[in-house]
């Protein structure tokens, strides 16, 4: 475990999970190598060196430290509101990477295809 901060005094929990958990084996079947969820960040133990990941996940803990709690309940809730902070956390990890198109690109279709969302590779991509 580790603890961070966002907004240089927020806390945040940060845990590396591997497969021998129940929460790892979900997260795996998932295919998720990252989640928030409040302030707490779950990362893949493989993915523990990814540094932009992290931060894509940090995003996601600013957000709900913005929206007071109700992040969650919006992400849920709100197609609009999903595309919207998935849109800002793949940006600060596209940043994170150093801006390469490439990443635009292939976080775009990440984008499309795994958030149950109905917009076009086009609207993702912009």
């Amino acid at each position: 475990m580790k603890l961070k901060f966002v907004y240089k005094f927020l806390p945040v929990l940060v845990f590396y999970i591997d497969k021998s958990t129940w929460f790892g084996k979900w997260m795996f079947k998932k295919k998720y190598l990252g989640f928030a969820v409040y302030n707490i960040i779950f990362i893949r133990k493989t993915q523990q060196n990814n540094k932009c990941l992290l931060q894509h996940e940090l995003t996601h803990v600013k957000q709900m430290y913005r929206t007071l709690g109700l992040h969650g309940v919006l992400y849920r809730y709100v197609d609009k509101y999903k595309f919207n902070a998935e849109a800002e956390a793949y940006a600060q990890q596209v940043f994170c990477k150093g801006g390469n198109t490439k990443y635009i690109h292939a976080f775009a279709k990440q984008l499309e295809r795994m958030y149950d969302l109905d917009y076009s590779f086009e609207k993702c991509y912009e």
